[in-house]
């Protein structure tokens, strides 16, 4: 159902169920995996993408077993903040860092007064998701350009076929974050389920004043999963420049899990890109804190993704029950991007951590703040675009991940067999031929 994007109307293309998206031969026991993704890779040691520096080692580290941390050592982090670390990076004056998570607030997230639009948001998200199957999680994507011939525009595309690949598409969701956005992704993906409402746009601006936020379209994929909690759904959070290898939603939803997460390069930190909530008091109250936690001027720090951790650390130590992901399952390290070898590296056997079979489900590029010509070719270098890009209709079957994890290994491999792609280096960098193809026709496609 569709109508004009006023107040009181639905903006809609309505399918079933939903998965939310941020607009990413062997036995499994057996299964031999590049090194990178063995079990030394809850060591910890990465480098810092944290403005701040990363908080030290020695207030514990994720557990293998378990996907967690001390709990004593995330009430550290509340507790002392930027003062645990020895130092901060040039430019990050203590006195600006000092007050690092301050005591979010207790109120309600909307005045009284608020109510009489938000509501109108509710009635909008019960009727769009009248035929959802909540048998499992909704995913759920929000993406905030209208669809252009470029390399970005051609990984949604993809994005959206990895979920038909998977017979995901019934339930799946993107939140358009304007009215010209929706309109595009309408046109494009008229099979998919597209959402916006002009007072979703209030409601950002509301929770950018809450929060400080210096990047409110940032807020989105918060907003997001609170409208859906709201309808007493189970929500997964996915960043488009996620390639989704498994459909790992029956994983998550059998767990016990109440919130679940990718970590960043920093050991405490989590990453925003892929978020499972469970429809749980807990899980709510995690939210609330995350967008009632003020975002100091000046401070270092990321934008949501500083919320969410201040969020989930003081759920954490309320008792939820988290997990970080393990880098076997969930990975930003599936492939070698830059180093050129003349020979495959050897691979190394890997059991299941504590969730998943020990194969990868989800792959995070990062990229999607950058033009992505060089992430895009070395997806299409692997077989991880799944649009037939003449036609643009979606490739049939889902990915094989046991080939994957074969072919994988010759990436930036110079010898005989091995694979070149745009984000190799040295001599095994190549141009980004491959995306030149994929939007050349793209641009057939859409200029027709």
């Amino acid at each position: 159902m569709t109508t004009s994007p006023d107040g009181d109307s639905i903006l809609v293309k309505t399918c079933c169920v939903f998965c939310l998206v941020f607009l990413s031969p062997c036995g499994v026991a057996g299964l031999r995996l590049p090194p990178q993704l063995s079990k030394s890779i809850w060591s910890n040691s990465f480098d810092t993408q944290n403005p701040a520096g990363c908080f030290p080692a020695s207030l514990g580290k994720i557990e293998w077993e378990t996907g967690q941390f001390p709990i004593e050592g995330l009430r550290e982090i509340l507790n002392k903040g930027n003062r645990l670390k020895d130092g901060l990076p040039h430019g990050c004056a203590l006195q600006n860092n000092d007050n690092w998570c301050p005591q979010p607030r207790t109120d309600a997230l909307l005045n009284p007064d608020d109510m009489l639009w938000y509501n109108k948001i509710q009635d909008y998200m019960k009727q769009a998701l009248k035929n959802a199957d909540t048998s499992l999680p909704t995913v759920a994507s929000v993406w905030d350009r209208p669809i252009r011939v470029n390399a970005q525009s051609a990984q949604v595309e993809n994005f959206i076929c990895g979920f038909e690949r998977l017979d995901m598409l019934n339930r799946t969701v993107i939140f358009a974050t304007s009215e010209e956005v929706y309109d595009s992704l309408r046109k494009h993906f008229p099979h998919v389920t597209i959402l916006f409402h002009r007072a979703m746009v209030l409601l950002k601006n509301r929770m950018s004043v809450r929060t400080n936020l210096d990047y409110s379209n940032r807020l989105w994929k918060l907003i997001a999963a609170q409208l859906l909690l709201d309808q007493n759904h189970d929500v997964l959070v996915s960043d488009t420049d996620i390639a989704w290898l498994q459909d790992s939603s029956n994983v998550l939803h059998k767990s016990d899990l109440e919130f679940a997460a990718m970590h960043d390069n920093c050991q405490h930190d989590l990453n925003s890109g892929f978020l499972y909530y469970r429809n749980t008091p807990k899980t709510r109250n995690l939210l609330h804190m995350t967008l009632s936690t003020w975002r100091a001027n000046n401070i270092c720090a990321d934008n949501d993704q500083y919320l969410l951790n201040c969020g989930w650390m003081r759920a954490a130590v309320d008792g939820l029950k988290y997990g970080i992901l393990p880098e076997n399952g969930w990975t930003v390290k599936l492939l070698q991007k830059n180093a050129c070898y003349e020979a495959p590296p050897s691979l190394q056997k890997t059991a299941p951590a504590w969730i998943g079979d020990g194969r990868p489900y989800a792959y995070h590029t990062y990229g999607m703040s950058t033009p992505y010509t060089g992430e895009l070719d070395m997806l299409a270098a692997f077989g991880f675009y799944n649009v037939q890009s003449s036609t643009g209709k979606c490739k049939k079957g889902a990915t094989n991940v046991d080939e994957v994890l074969q072919k994988v290994n010759l990436s930036c491999v110079a010898g005989q067999g091995g694979i070149q792609h745009a984000l190799c280096s040295g001599s095994c960098q190549t141009q980004a031929k491959r995306t030149d193809d994929i939007l050349a026709d793209m641009n057939k496609r859409i200029t027709a």
